[in-house]
């Protein structure tokens, strides 16, 4: 029986590397990672059957479409999130996280058109809200959870 093959955008990070443990039990998993974080958890997988390591950007649409080929599932997880970096030199993070994001996101939805794909991305917005993005083929669904600390 073949795998699904699902795709972790920030996979070498230290919460990307966590899912990658818990998917490449039972997936194909692609990492599409530029190690601007400085970190690699996902050495240990380097040469499994089943796990790809796609050293890019998800602001390059040439890496994306790598990382995308033959994906069905994505759990976007890039970002750059170092809170002084974005204090020092907030259009770098700009670029990264709202250029690069929705680049990503133009990719996906482009992929989304051609045949059946599922992208999760949790946004936590507020203490007490987080919005999942669910897309499917022509659409996007914005379902809001509330948290369970009110």
């Amino acid at each position: 029986m073949k795998m699904e093959r699902v795709l972790v955008t920030g996979g070498a990070g230290f919460i990307g590397s966590h899912l990658v443990d818990r998917l490449i039990l039972d997936h194909e998993v692609v990492v599409l990672d530029d190690l601007s974080g400085g970190n690699n958890f996902i050495k240990p997988h380097i040469g499994e059957k089943n796990f790809t390591f796609i050293e890019g950007s998800v602001a390059s649409n040439a890496d994306t479409k790598k990382a995308l080929d033959g994906v069905t599932t994505v759990f976007h997880l890039a970002a750059q999130p170092d809170v002084r970096l974005s204090v020092t030199d907030p259009m770098s993070d700009f670029n990264v996280n709202i250029i690069g994001g929705m680049n990503f996101l133009e990719e996906v939805r482009y992929m989304a058109t051609r045949k059946y794909f599922r992208l999760l991305k949790i946004l936590h917005l507020h203490p007490s809200v987080t919005m999942v993005l669910l897309s499917v083929p022509s659409r996007c669904i914005f379902h809001p959870i509330q948290n369970s600390t009110e």
